[in-house]
């Protein structure tokens, strides 16, 4: 994901005033993202809907798979079209794949919670530290302030994966259901904050798709392979 120089000369108090919050805003998506309340307990949750541990490893294989075809395809979307949009996509679909989770039955029904959630995750990863580094760069903010930043932003992470999963240890003592209603909850937070940010201004990315296709293909074939595959 291309993070792009920026003229601070561009960019007014008012528009200053309104990036400031990114950070902030940023820094509790980070927090809502990262929230595990299901995650200690989805392996019996997974087995309550008659998965086995064969199931369950396919089913987590298929995650991974996913998330890796849509990378380079999310980043590709959010450079054309903006952080910003690309974090509300992301947050919805994370919301959406958790209220999969909430109702899901049996296999198929989790595949569909799995490829809605890689969705999510393609979209929002790299998008909120793209428009946390443009933010910063627009405000003009020295280099340890940007660390700190970035930082905050881990630390949320962390603070998030520790709690939640206290929580949903101690929520599955009455039953699967309140940690799918939390889990679900946690997940509703990106997709608010997400309409709160404020895109950073950035050089327009390319509009030639040809060009931003040859680049990419560029980075996972040899040149004469992806000039052959081009030209066709």
């Amino acid at each position: 994901m291309a993070m792009a120089a920026i003229n601070q000369a561009d960019v007014d108090d008012e528009q200053r005033r309104r990036l400031a919050k990114n950070p902030g805003r940023l820094t509790a998506v980070a927090f809502f993202t990262a929230a595990l309340v299901i995650f200690p307990v989805i392996v019996p949750f997974f087995q309550s809907l008659g998965l086995s541990m064969t199931d369950i490893f396919i089913l987590e294989a298929m995650f991974a798979g996913f998330v890796v075809l849509l990378e380079v395809p999310s980043g590709y979307l959010a450079d054309m079209l903006g952080r910003k949009l690309a974090l509300i996509l992301g947050s919805a679909c994370w919301l959406l794949s958790h209220l999969f989770l909430l109702f899901a039955t049996d296999f198929w029904s989790l595949v569909l919670f799995e490829f809605t959630a890689a969705i999510a995750v393609a979209l929002i990863s790299g998008s909120d530290i793209a428009l946390l580094y443009d933010s910063l760069l627009a405000l003009d903010v020295d280099e340890p302030t940007k660390l700190r930043a970035m930082g905050r932003v881990q630390s949320a992470r962390s603070w998030s994966q520790a709690i939640t999963a206290i929580l949903g240890g101690m929520l599955v003592i009455w039953s699967f259901e309140p940690v799918l209603v939390a889990q679900t909850l946690f997940a509703a937070g990106p997709f608010v904050l997400a309409f709160t940010l404020v895109e950073a201004p950035r050089s327009d990315p390319s509009d030639d798709h040809r060009t931003n296709v040859r680049n990419v293909t560029e980075m996972f074939l040899p040149r004469d392979t992806s000039e052959i595959c081009l030209s066709r």
